[in-house]
C-alpha cells in the first residue's frame, strides 16, 4: 500500500507512528516499523515500537541494532533488560522451567543493566543517581520487577560520598514508599543491608517494610538479598538469633528467632539506635 505522506515527509516520527496506528495487521506494522528505523535509524521510539512486535528473540535482535544505532540511548539497555526478565518468567506458571533455570535467566537481567550503565557512561551519558531510581519505579509501576532491582543495584550508589552513603538511601527508602514503589523501597534496603549489614536501624527499617506491604510470618520477614553472604549478629537488647543469609533463587529469608525478634520488634523505634 503506498503511503504519500511519507514518500513526501519521510524523516517524520510522528507520521510513521501515526502511519503505524492505522495499520490493523501486525505484519504490516511490523514492515511499517522495519522500514522506519532504516529511515530515522536514531529514533528510541521507533525501535523500541518495533521490537515491541516481535518475537522474543527476534526483538532481542532488533535491540541490538538499536544499542549501535544510538549508543547512548538508556531506554534500549532498560527494554533489553525488560525483555530478558519476560523470558525468563514465561512458562513460571506451569512449571516449563527449575528454579534454577529461572535464578539463571534473571541474573541475565542485572549483567545486561550494569553492562548498560558501564557502556553509556563509555559514551559520556551521564545519569544522574535521581534519574536512574525515577526509572526504576517506571520500571516496577510496569511490571519489571527485577529490571528496577537491577537499575538499584547498579546506580543507587552513584555520586554519593561515602558519609553520606547511609541517610540518602534512607531517604530514598522512604520517597519510594510515600510514593507507592514499594518495590524501589525494598531494592534500595536490599543494597543498603549489603553495605551496613551491623546497622540495626536498617533491618528495623526493613521489617517495619515488610511488615506494611509483605508477606509477614511470625517467623520471618522477606528481604530481598542477592549476592551476598549476611551475617546478622546476636543483639544483646533484642536478643535476635545470629542467623546466616545465604543467596536462595532470586529473594533471600533473612530468619529471625520469631518470639525474641518479634518481642524487640513490639518496642518503640527509639530504642532502636543504628
Amino acid at each position: 500500500m503506498p503511503y504519500p505522506a511519507l514518500e513526501h515527509i519521510p524523516n517524520s516520527v510522528r507520521l510513521w507512528k501515526e502511519t503505524v496506528n492505522l495499520e490493523s495487521s501486525i505484519t504490516d506494522a511490523r514492515i511499517l516499523l522495519s522500514r522506519a528505523v532504516e529511515v530515522i535509524p536514531l529514533s528510541v521510539e521507533l525501535w523500541l515500537a518495533l521490537a515491541r512486535l516481535e518475537t522474543p528473540e527476534k526483538a532481542k535482535s532488533v535491540l541490538n541494532k538499536a544499542r549501535k544505532a544510538i549508543p547512548t540511548s538508556h531506554e534500549i539497555w532498560i527494554a533489553a533488560g525488560r525483555l530478558l526478565e519476560q523470558e525468563a518468567q514465561a512458562g513460571k506458571d506451569e512449571k516449563k522451567k527449575t528454579e534454577e533455570e529461572i535464578t539463571k535467566a534473571l541474573e541475565l537481567v542485572d549483567k545486561t543493566i550494569e553492562a548498560g550503565v558501564r557502556e553509556l557512561r563509555r559514551h559520556q551519558v551521564l545519569l544522574t543517581r535521581e534519574q536512574w531510581l525515577k526509572e526504576a519505579e517506571r520500571c516496577e509501576s510496569e511490571g519489571s520487577p527485577r529490571t528496577c532491582e537491577a537499575i538499584v543495584k547498579a546506580t543507587v550508589a552513584m555520586d554519593i560520598e561515602e558519609e553520606d552513603r547511609f541517610d540518602t538511601w534512607v531517604g530514598d527508602v522512604e520517597s519510594a514508599e510515600a510514593r507507592g514503589m514499594v518495590g524501589t523501597a525494598r531494592a534500595v534496603l536490599a543494597y543498603a543491608l549489603k553495605v551496613f549489614p551491623d546497622k540495626k536501624a536498617l533491618w528495623w527499617r526493613a521489617a517495619e517494610l515488610e511488615k506494611a506491604h509483605g508477606t509477614k510470618s511470625v517467623n520471618h520477614f522477606n528481604l530481598m538479598l542477592r549476592d551476598t553472604h549476611v551475617y546478622h549478629q546476636r543483639e544483646s537488647r533484642c536478643h535476635i538469633e545470629q542467623s546466616r543469609v545465604t543467596l536462595s533463587t532470586s529473594r533471600i529469608f533473612v530468619a529471625y528467632g520469631s518470639e525474641r525478634a518479634m518481642a524487640c520488634w513490639r518496642r518503640p523505634w527509639s530504642t532502636r539506635s543504628a
